[in-house]
């Protein structure tokens, strides 16, 4: 087990000491109830920051409001979710669940949203840095329990991430017991292969103790495959093809990702498993 000393402050969750400092802060920013009143337009905004206000813990901020949240986009987008495999689960090991990679935030919202509604712990998320645009978006996933991935490093520096990143994995299964969700790739897949990218599994066994084996197993690995019945960004993944086509030098921006996760909340139309 690595050590809890290591500073994962940079990368981690916040913990529940941290909760009401931190929503204080995101709660001032514009650009929070600007998304706020886009994904949610009938929203009494007063309330609901008085409700975050309220929240302390983790749990009580998915149950109360992540939760509710998800299954009102769930009765609005969607024929509704199933799972199955469920009873592979067992309560007392934390896991590594990696699954194959479709939208950026839907892929382990339901997964977790399957979990809480049968009385289950969810998982942290890995969530790619170029996600974080903005201060509120690092407060949000962070209170939810999402961890970053740093991206686009320096080769010397995208091997002390990796190897920050496997310590910090290790540490929450085998240290915090915390499962957590990781892509099986970086990146959405966009033709639909589903092939584990060898880099992922090096980075896990970067961590721990022992042979890469035996690094590997304490993980508790467990493929999770998801599937939806549309895909979420359709219409954006493939014009973002079209356009490296038609230019091999095309690169999205920030802003293309953070779109694309603002399409996969209010877009999507379809069954999901």
């Amino acid at each position: 087990m690595d050590a809890p000393e290591l500073d994962y402050t940079e990368i981690a969750p916040y913990d529940d000491s941290q909760f009401a400092e931190r929503v204080a802060e995101m709660v001032k920013e514009p650009g929070f109830e600007h998304a706020v009143r886009w994904v949610l337009p009938d929203v009494d905004y007063e309330q609901f920051v008085s409700l975050l206000r309220s929240t302390r813990t983790k749990k009580d901020f998915q149950i109360n409001i992540m939760q509710k949240f998800l299954e009102e986009l769930e009765a609005h987008t969607s024929a509704g979710i199933t799972m199955s495999g469920l009873e592979n689960v067992k309560p007392e090991l934390s896991y590594a669940f990696v699954s194959n990679h479709r939208d950026i935030v839907l892929d382990a919202s339901f997964i977790n949203l399957c979990f809480l509604r049968h009385g289950m712990r969810t998982s942290e998320v890995a969530i790619g840095d170029n996600l974080l645009i903005y201060d509120w978006i690092t407060h949000l996933v962070k209170l939810n329990g999402s961890f970053i991935v740093k991206r686009n490093l320096p080769a010397r520096q995208a091997l002390e991430g990796a190897k920050q990143l496997s310590a910090y994995i290790h540490y929450a299964i085998t240290g915090k017991h915390e499962s957590i969700w990781i892509a099986q790739r970086q990146g959405r897949a966009k033709d639909s292969s589903d092939h584990t990218q060898e880099s992922v599994i090096k980075m896990l066994a970067l961590g721990g103790q022992g042979s890469v084996s035996e690094r590997l197993a304490e993980l508790n690995i467990f493929p999770v495959s998801i599937s939806y019945e549309y895909d979420p960004n359709d219409y954006l993944k493939t014009r973002e093809y079209l356009l490296k086509h038609r230019d091999p030098g095309f690169k999205k921006s920030q802003h293309d990702d953070l779109f694309s996760m603002e399409t996969g909340l209010m877009g999507y139309k379809g069954r999901v498993h």
